[in-house]
């Protein structure tokens, strides 16, 4: 069974959209989480056939709410320390 880390939604030091109950919302959030899994996909190149980064969604008092996350097989340790260096490791900014 595979488990998952979450990233969050953009670099830790950069603004990011702001979680709403409008429909207006999902648009800019699925971008923004489409362009951060660009940039880890280019930071950890060396990914493992078995991991993926994948956009989840997650219950918030407006409703839902979308983040990155990477899912590994907790049984392969290839790809549990490839998971764990990106989330140890996550970007500050967009330009690096």
């Amino acid at each position: 069974m595979r488990e998952y880390l979450g990233l969050g939604t953009a670099p830790t030091d950069e603004e990011c959209v702001q979680v709403s109950n409008k429909q207006e919302y999902l648009q800019p959030m699925h971008e923004e989480c489409i362009r951060y899994i660009n940039l880890l996909k280019k930071l950890f190149s060396n990914k493992p056939e078995g991991c993926e980064y994948k956009i989840k969604s997650f219950p918030h008092d407006f409703g839902s709410y979308y983040e990155v996350v990477i899912y590994f097989n907790p049984d392969i340790e290839e790809e549990i320390e490839y998971a764990f260096n990106v989330e140890n490791n996550l970007p500050a900014k967009w330009e690096v």
